[in-house]
């Protein structure tokens, strides 16, 4: 029987518009545009310039692979992993800021008591849930929960209904650029994170064994967490580790326990990463991984900090090694269903860019043309680029010297051995 690839995009004006809302996505980046007359105000938000480029490259197609009917999950879906207490928190706040913004200014009431307590009462909610710093409350949080949320269970039905109607015969990739909230916590916002839409797709598809591999510069603390006890699920995390980096976890010895030991690795490098180290140790270590664990389902967490010119990341990796990943997954791995998710990426323009890269490298299996078609929204703001599909490497200070790479190599594929010793049939 000939093998299909089937292409899922997941997409809706709605989820864009709800994701919009995140404040990490909503600002302008600290890359500079240097257009004159635009007030900052009218910068896109990182969104709308991701789905603008897919579209313009005509990537996917709208009758075959546009998903747009995405609902909102409600509080009962979203409690599978996050807890009542914290989802009720997120109600809470949520309707508060609301209240607070539907009063006009020359509206409001001087000052009481009353008012004071309120306000007192929310920012207790607020530290003890986490959202606070990083993970500030804001208008909207909740309705942008439920649809980060929806998306994962639209695609947990799709992949569950993939293996029933083909039974491993096809394979199937689908794509969520808005998804990839790996720091959120059962009970806890962190980290730009506020739903962990990973954690909740992963619940979403039963009896299988999911590897989920995570290249954003930060630690992907949350997922790890969730799975560290489980042996049906493999968590692999690529990502910057060393003093003063958020969040300040992922060292190589966390590996696991229980049912779940050596089923967590860590590959913590360090700030200047450049492409050939980076590829070196994706290659060598996914390949093996793979082979022992035998994954029915791959999911990619696809984090473009780490991108040269990222304001938040500190490593030196260029287009290519995105690129690089992409044509790994399908024309190596090329597991039964893989799910790219995005993640982190602050640099809007290259994320863009990015995330389109890898979309037709999966789909199609070439690169795109190198320049940006003048029909994308917004193309002015790709003159920083030259108007051209490049993100060449950095030149920060490289602090991953060749033995350190060794080492971190050889170390986790020396745990290939106990990782097999460890091996069992049972799922969670």
């Amino acid at each position: 029987m000939e093998q299909k690839r089937h292409v899922v995009y997941i997409h809706s004006n709605e989820l864009e518009e709800n994701s919009s809302l995140l404040p990490a996505y909503n600002k302008q980046s600290d890359q500079m545009y240097y257009i004159n007359g635009m007030d900052y105000s009218d910068y896109p938000k990182r969104s709308e310039l991701i789905h603008s480029l897919i579209e313009s490259y005509k990537i996917f197609s709208k009758e075959l692979n546009y998903e747009e009917e995405i609902e909102k999950a409600d509080i009962i879906d979203m409690q599978q992993f996050h807890s009542k207490d914290y989802l009720k928190a997120l109600f809470t706040i949520d309707k508060y800021l609301k209240k607070n913004s539907s009063i006009k200014s020359n509206e409001r009431k001087e000052d009481n008591g009353e008012e004071d307590s309120s306000s007192e009462e929310m920012s207790d909610i607020s530290g003890k849930f986490g959202l606070i710093d990083d993970a500030p409350p804001f208008e909207g949080m909740l309705n942008y929960c439920k649809y980060i949320a929806g998306a994962s269970l639209k695609i947990g039905k799709i992949v569950n209904k993939f293996f029933k109607d083909y039974n491993g015969v096809d394979k199937l990739t689908i794509f969520n650029f808005e998804g990839g909230r790996h720091h959120a916590r059962k009970s806890r916002a962190a980290g730009f994170c506020y739903i962990n839409d990973i954690v909740l797709l992963i619940l979403q598809i039963k009896k299988k064994k999911v590897m989920c591999i995570d290249i954003d510069v930060h630690h992907g603390d949350g997922v790890q967490e969730a799975f560290y006890n489980s042996d049906r699920v493999l968590t692999v995390s690529f990502h910057q580790y060393g003093q003063g980096l958020y969040p300040g976890t992922g060292y190589i010895d966390d590996i696991g326990q229980g049912k779940g030991k050596y089923r967590n690795i860590n590959v913590p490098l360090k700030a200047g990463l450049n492409d050939e180290q980076f590829q070196y140790l994706f290659k060598e270590i996914i390949s093996k991984y793979v082979d022992s664990f035998k994954p029915d389902v791959l999911i990619l967490v696809s984090g473009t900090d780490g991108l040269n010119g990222d304001p938040l990341g500190h490593w030196n990796l260029s287009l290519n090694s995105f690129e690089f990943v992409a044509s790994f997954l399908r024309n190596e791995i090329n597991c039964n269903v893989t799910i790219i998710l995005g993640a982190g990426g602050y640099n809007y323009i290259n994320t863009a860019i990015a995330y389109a890269s890898m979309a037709n490298i999966l789909t199609h299996n070439k690169t795109l043309p190198d320049d940006i078609p003048d029909s994308t929204s917004h193309f002015e703001l790709y003159k920083c680029n030259g108007f051209q599909r490049k993100i060449t490497s950095g030149t920060i200070r490289n602090y991953n010297s060749q033995p350190y790479i060794e080492e971190v190599k050889k170390i986790l594929v020396e745990r290939l051995e106990h990782f097999k010793d460890n091996s069992s049939q049972n799922t969670q």
